[in-house]
């Protein structure tokens, strides 16, 4: 099935935190996605998930200024998720 969510990025010094904030599942835990080094992150962005060019190089931009970065309406199936690492505990209930 296909889920719609918002990429969410955190920077801590050269690591990423990455998650999938599922839309219909407001507020639920969810594990996060760590890559190292920013290399890693941008391997994630344009081959992995469907993320415009720009999208991306604003999500970049917001990340350089301010250490975090929401990327708003992305669409994966359940295997795209879980292929990735975006997984939360409800997962291991549904899927």
């Amino acid at each position: 099935m296909e889920r719609e969510g918002a990429v969410e990025i955190l920077r801590s010094g050269e690591k990423f935190a990455v998650m999938f904030v599922r839309y219909d599942l407001p507020g639920a835990l969810l594990d996060s996605y760590r890559t190292y080094p920013r290399e890693s992150l941008i391997e994630l962005l344009t081959r992995r998930l469907p993320i415009a060019q720009k999208v991306i190089a604003d999500a970049i931009r917001q990340l350089e200024e301010c250490g975090f970065a929401s990327i708003a309406h992305v669409r994966l199936t359940d295997e795209e998720r879980l292929d990735i690492g975006f997984t939360g505990v409800v997962d291991k209930f549904r899927l």
